[in-house]
């Protein structure tokens, strides 16, 4: 649904004073808001995450409609449709597909004019987002504490092993790629 922009102007034709309206399409605002996730965030494909929208201007509401983008909006995957008006929110397992470039869109489905809403892009990575306490051997109290320093701009990462492992903490840049490995070694516990 587009709005109406009407602007009168006026103009000299020799002596003859004339009165032209213009009328411009613009655009109609969205009357739903998509608050989580709203771009910029990095999850791990296979990821669950809820998304989360609330209603700006309410109307004959008939129900919500969500789809999926991998490609920054120019395709749209269904991920669910005809959910009920008063859900505001919905679980959804991100899938295998990598991009840097992927969004979500929520529909109001109206009994008249449907409006949507939808996020920036978001990263689906291969880079684990969660820590795997086990596998790794690290304390669930001390994850990876991370100190940036204001004056000098280095980083400092810490973590406790519970046992002696072989440690070899990588960074990755927020496409995914693996941008440098700091240590490769083995390490006893302790700080």
């Amino acid at each position: 649904m587009n709005a109406i922009n009407i602007s009168k102007h006026s103009l000299i034709f020799g002596s003859v004073l004339s009165t032209i309206l213009i009328f411009t399409a613009l655009p109609a605002e969205s009357h739903v808001l998509l608050d989580y996730p709203t771009g910029g965030e990095i999850f791990s494909h296979g990821e669950v995450i809820t998304m989360k929208w609330h209603i700006l201007i309410d109307h004959e509401q008939l129900d919500w409609d969500l789809y999926f983008s991998s490609d920054g909006g120019t395709h749209w995957q269904t991920i669910a449709e005809n959910l009920p008006v008063e859900q505001p929110e919905f679980d959804y397992a991100l899938p295998d597909t990598l991009t840097a470039n992927a969004r979500v869109r929520i529909v109001q489905d109206n009994v008249a004019a449907d409006y949507q809403a939808e996020n920036g892009d978001f990263t689906i990575s291969d880079v684990i987002s969660g820590i795997d306490q086990v596998n790794l051997g690290i304390s669930p109290v001390e994850d990876f504490e991370c100190f940036t320093g204001s004056f000098n701009g280095l980083t400092t990462f810490g973590s406790m092993l519970i046992h002696e492992e072989h440690v070899s903490p990588e960074i990755f840049d927020l496409s995914g790629r693996m941008i440098e490995s700091v240590i490769n070694t083995r390490l006893i516990p302790g700080k």
